[in-house]
């Protein structure tokens, strides 16, 4: 077998080497690893950490002898440590091979660049800890690159950073969450800068979802912000997040700020909505969330909001919510016959106060849905004749035959009627 290096032997990630091939394990640095003893095959137990540097120092020692002229000498270190990276091999065993060996293999910020420009950034992610020495410009490198998390996360494994830079850097990266997540691994920062950035770039999720970690907020400015940001959402989905908001007054900036859909998907998250904030909702064609979530409206007045909403062409809203109603007056009655909806005003008769059987029935009847009363005249009480001469008057002379004593009238006055 031809001696080729490492790198290009040992495939393209950490993961890969895990579970090894018959090939892979042929695999040498100047001679053959698994002969050596190095991979455990099947069934094998791994060597101890000393066997496994015993292991290594002679292909080491070969493979660096034989590269030393051959190759530009950091090329060949960090083919080395990447192999090293592949191989799992703990962050003590690479030490005690860089005593051993006088040469320094422990992964660092060149050791970084070589896998990026690889695309091996997942032997950064997992081995992050075995890097020492990093610098701020392994870590930009890494968050242009995608991999913002492994720094948030690691902030202590680089040295001499300038964290606001790299809080900076993450969210004009569009990483803000790492910062978010890791806020308090960041030293220095400026809360309501970092905020205000993560608003301004798109990240508001962030904020609102991390708001406790944040510190001196102004909770009610940082909601404003992201409604006028048009992150209004965030505010809604989160707003057990953010302390001392006059839900009232959020809500209505979410309407203002044309978000209107928003209060209304979050309706059932918000508490003591004044009834502006209902006509308003109303007023912008989501008045269905109005009619379902009364309850979390506080001084409002049924008959007020159902004639708002027949108004503004919404009765089949009240219609199909009438049991969410109480106390409703003879107006809205009258209001949702003439939309039409006089079915659903007589299966609530109930939800009504004080109606005029008669005057609803001659309402239903001249309104052209006469077949409302007539199937429904056991829930009317009191009715006048006149009703009965109005369904004469309108040809319906069989329904006064069939329910001559619900409509209170006599069969010689019946006789008057159609004479």
């Amino acid at each position: 077998m031809a001696k080729e290096t490492i790198i290009e032997e040992l495939g393209t990630s950490g993961s890969d080497f895990i579970k090894p091939t018959q090939d892979i394990l042929e695999v040498s640095i100047g001679g053959e690893l698994a002969n050596q003893g190095l991979m455990p095959g099947d069934g094998d137990e791994i060597e101890a950490p000393n066997s496994i540097v015993d292991s290594l120092i002679p292909e080491l020692e070969s493979y660096l002898a034989e590269n030393s002229e051959s190759e530009d000498p950091q090329l060949t270190i960090n083919k080395v440590r990447i192999a090293l990276l592949k191989l799992n091999i703990d962050l003590g065993d690479i030490q005690e091979l860089s005593g051993r060996l006088q040469i320094d293999l422990v992964p660092d910020n060149s050791t970084v660049e070589t896998l990026i420009a690889k695309d091996e950034e997942a032997l950064i992610i997992e081995g992050i800890t075995k890097f020492r020495g990093l610098n701020q410009e392994a870590a930009l490198t890494l968050i242009e690159n995608r991999q913002g998390r492994v720094v948030g996360e690691h902030l202590g494994q680089f040295r001499e950073l300038d964290h606001s830079a790299i809080a900076l850097a993450l969210i004009e990266g569009g990483q803000g969450w790492v910062v978010a997540e890791n806020l308090d691994k960041f030293r220095g920062l400026n809360h309501n800068e970092v905020v205000r950035a993560l608003i301004e770039n798109g990240q508001g999720g962030a904020v609102a979802e991390h708001l406790g970690q944040f510190r001196e907020l102004d909770h009610s400015a940082i909601a404003l912000a992201l409604i006028e940001g048009g992150q209004g959402w965030v505010v809604a989905e989160h707003l057990g997040q953010f302390r001392e908001l006059d839900h009232s007054a959020i809500a209505l900036a979410l309407i203002e700020g044309g978000q209107t859909r928003v209060v209304a998907e979050y309706l059932n998250r918000f508490n003591e909505l004044t009834p502006e904030i209902a006509k308003a909702i109303i007023e912008n064609r989501q008045g269905w969330v109005v009619a379902e979530h009364l309850g979390q409206f506080i001084d409002v007045n049924h008959d007020t909001v159902a004639l708002n909403l027949i108004e503004n062409g919404q009765s089949r809203v009240v219609a199909e919510h009438l049991d969410k109603f109480n106390g409703l007056g003879s107006e809205v009655a009258f209001a949702l016959i003439k939309n039409g909806e006089g079915e659903a005003t007589i299966g609530h008769l109930g939800q009504f106060r004080e109606l005029d059987h008669s005057a609803i029935a001659l309402a239903l009847i001249e309104g052209g849905q006469g077949w409302v009363v007539a199937e429904h005249l056991d829930k009317f009480n009191g009715l006048d004749p006149k009703v009965a001469r109005a369904f004469i008057k309108n040809g319906q002379v069989e329904i006064v035959i069939q329910h001559i004593k619900l409509l209170n009238i006599s069969m010689g006055e019946l006789f008057k009627a159609i004479i």
